[in-house]
């Protein structure tokens, strides 16, 4: 198949359509709409191998495909305004009766409109599996990615060539609904990868697709203001002088990064009626930095602020009560 078309892969937290809400009321993003979404031109070609050589049912269900991608959209990236991103895919997936799993693989060599570059590697696994176990359905489902490669983005006065890029990310979801009462649960557990240093040659914070968020606030509003506020302090020229072009990579877009999680949830559903209850409790996995006031402070790297003037390894990121029908 080949045109334009959203980008999306397992729970969505690298590639993901902005599209994926589904009345359950066990979606990640709690109802609230999509943000961005991945939009690509793709060239891609799917088929069964197995089939070639076993005529059985669960040959035609293992799908490898390969292609091409020019990206039109995503959160970092808009080839209308001159960023230039091209990716080559593979896919291994195997899906049977709600069952599935499979692994992601692409490279992305992108030149951007303030003449940056973005060469990496991602490798994404994707697991579901649902079953019943007497009166309950039972579901769990998983999502690991690993990122490598190198960048000009994010370059500051300690590093002014190429940044390696070594990021890792993670969900894994679980959980049960008992069908006479239609009274449900599961768990969420978060990891995204931090970088406790914005000076050196290394890039270590993932971010997820802001379009894949457990939160309503925490993440979405409170996060998102703290990176926007770090993106101020080092680009207000009346502090800086000139300010670095690595300052506008900063803004999360409420997405989640350096940052685990584990949220919680409760459902009751009767008829068309829903309600949930979910706790989400956070703390960062590196020190919370903020680059300007880390540089000011006496002691510099070995000092972390945060964007307040706070202590930066003060780690706890908050908890947030969600209530919804």
């Amino acid at each position: 198949m080949a045109g334009r078309m959203a980008s999306q892969w397992g729970l969505g937290i690298l590639a993901n359509s902005g599209d994926n809400d589904t009345p359950d009321w066990g979606t990640t993003r709690f109802g609230q709409d999509s943000s961005f979404g991945d939009v690509v031109d793709r060239v891609l070609f799917a088929a069964a191998p197995l089939l070639y050589f076993v005529g059985a049912d669960w040959a035609s269900r293992l799908i490898v495909a390969v292609g091409a991608d020019v990206v039109v959209r995503d959160e970092r990236i808009d080839r209308a305004l001159g960023d230039l991103a091209g990716e080559a895919i593979g896919v291994v997936r195997y899906a049977h009766k709600g069952n599935e799993a499979g692994v992601y693989v692409a490279y992305r060599d992108l030149r951007d409109r303030h003449n940056d570059t973005l060469n990496v590697t991602a490798i994404d696994f994707y697991g579901r599996g649902t079953f019943r176990m007497g009166d309950f359905d039972v579901m769990a489902v998983g999502e690991v990615a690993w990122v490598t490669g190198d960048t000009t983005w994010g370059r500051s006065a300690g590093c002014t060539g190429t940044l390696d890029v070594a990021q890792l990310g993670y969900v894994a979801r679980a959980g049960a609904t008992h069908r006479p009462t239609a009274l449900g649960g599961d768990v969420e557990l978060g990891y995204a990868s931090g970088d406790t240093n914005p000076f050196d040659c290394n890039l270590r914070n993932l971010t997820f697709d802001p379009d894949y968020n457990p939160s309503l606030i925490l993440f979405d509003e409170l996060r998102a203001a703290g990176t926007v506020a770090a993106e101020a302090n080092v680009a207000d020229p009346a502090r800086v002088g000139v300010p670095p072009d690595s300052a506008r990579l900063l803004p999360t877009g409420g997405a989640v990064s350096n940052a685990i999680y584990v949220r919680p949830t409760v459902r009751y559903r009767w008829q068309d009626v829903g309600a949930r209850l979910s706790i989400l409790w956070a703390r960062a996995e590196e020190n919370v930095v903020d680059p300007y006031n880390t540089t000011l402070s006496s002691a510099g790297g070995d000092n972390p602020l945060n964007f307040q003037g706070g202590n930066g390894a003060n780690k706890d990121l908050g908890v947030e009560v969600n209530v919804g029908v």
